[in-house]
């Protein structure tokens, strides 16, 4: 499996990929796992930081809504994330 980004679209990817024969790889299957590879991502982030001496993280990302992180673990999301 390969994770990747669309420079036109700015949509992360999951899925399978093969070299075709101008030896460039193009996606064979892919699936659209932005929303939650944002969320781990950040959630990854939060968890590996103690710079906020224990108050929630908000991130607002355009287009896709808020991420809310507390410190005692409760990730909360706004809009479509």
């Amino acid at each position: 499996m390969k994770l990747g980004v669309s420079p036109i679209t700015n949509t992360i990817y999951a899925g399978n990929t093969k070299i075709n024969k101008k030896g460039f790889e193009e996606w064979t299957k892919k699936e659209d796992v932005t929303d939650n590879a944002v969320k781990a991502v950040f959630e990854w982030f939060m968890n590996n930081s103690n710079d906020n001496n224990g108050n929630p993280f908000v991130v607002s990302i355009k287009g896709h809504g808020t991420l809310t992180y507390d410190p005692n673990g409760v990730l909360e999301s706004e809009d479509n994330l």
